[in-house]
């Protein structure tokens, strides 16, 4: 888990530093719910970077999740999205 979070913010870092037209960007709120009514995602996990951004992971029960990045202004601009996605506890004696 612990090296989920470690690349989650590496990615964040590496999208942020794109130009601000390669992403569309609304506000916090509306992405969150768009998330929920049309593809069943609830928030799973959120990170907070060195630079002031929020990331955070939307997943839904059927698999699909969606990585947003919210930056200070409060808007929140989807990195990336998928399929597949597994939630995993952390396993006793790992050092991830």
């Amino acid at each position: 888990m612990k090296h989920l979070i470690v690349f989650l913010i590496g990615l964040a870092a590496i999208i942020a530093a794109l130009p601000a037209f390669a992403q569309p960007c609304y506000p916090r709120d509306a992405v969150a719910e768009g998330l929920r009514s049309e593809y069943g995602e609830t928030l799973r996990m959120r990170a907070l970077t060195s630079g002031g951004h929020l990331v955070e992971l939307f997943a839904a029960p059927s698999g699909t999740w969606t990585l947003i990045l919210t930056r200070p202004d409060g808007l929140s601009c989807a990195m990336d999205s998928g399929e597949a996605i597994e939630m995993v506890e952390p396993v006793e004696g790992d050092p991830a």
